[in-house]
């Protein structure tokens, strides 16, 4: 018995320890629910969708895509717009994200741009020279920033514009 003393022991204190906090559950559960309690609020009343019967057509079954446009005809569009071929210069061979403006020179009315190229250092860029991947054309140049036209391929053969300020830093 002298064996299992300790044991009684220390399962008496363990028990005694739960005694703590005796209030009832019920008091408890109705605190913590008005804690949490939001006002709920109805949602409207859903629309009935309109049916569309499916007519069978040899062929034609109703969960397949339709067939992709073949892009020849895309390309043969009214109103798409083309940029011009002609040759690249170097600030091409960089994204526009990769340079960046050191400087702009001015000399009467005429302003150059120092860009700064990861490969070939710094390099003078003016209005209406290409730089960049996608056909940007140096539009602007002020005293703080260029202003430069970019040509987007839209994916489906025609070219989309867009203009990006390169600031300088």
């Amino acid at each position: 018995m002298n064996k299992y003393r300790g044991v009684f022991v220390l399962l008496a204190a363990m028990l005694a320890g739960c005694r703590a906090h005796q209030e009832p559950l019920a008091d408890y559960f109705a605190e913590v629910e008005n804690e949490v309690r939001q006002e709920a609020y109805s949602l409207a009343i859903a629309e009935s969708n309109s049916v569309v019967t499916f007519a069978y057509e040899p062929g034609h079954l109703p969960f397949n895509l339709p067939a992709m446009v073949p892009t020849s005809v895309v390309n043969n569009q009214v109103n798409c717009w083309q940029p011009p071929t002609r040759a690249s210069q170097p600030l091409e061979e960089f994204a526009i994200e990769q340079l960046s403006l050191k400087g702009i020179m001015t000399k009467g009315n005429a302003r150059v741009a120092l860009i700064q190229t990861p490969q070939y250092g710094v390099l003078k860029a003016s209005k209406g020279q290409y730089l960049g991947r996608n056909l940007g054309k140096v539009a602007a140049i002020t005293t703080q920033q260029v202003v430069i036209h970019e040509q987007w391929p839209d994916g489906e053969g025609c070219w989309s514009k867009r203009v990006v300020y390169m600031a300088l830093q």
